[in-house]
Formats: structure tokens, sequence, C-alpha cells
């Protein structure tokens, strides 16, 4: 439902963040 669509974005920034902190 809507609060795993709200998790699953949190978890794309979330992983964002993590692969630029990587490069």
């Amino acid at each position: 439902g809507e609060a795993a669509s709200g998790i699953n974005k949190l978890v794309d920034r979330v992983l964002e963040l993590t692969h630029e902190g990587d490069a």
C-alpha cells in the first residue's frame, strides 16, 4: 500500500546516496 510505496522511495534515495558516497 501507500506505506510500502513510501518505504520503497526512501530505500531508493538511500541507495542513491550510498552509491554517490562510494563513487
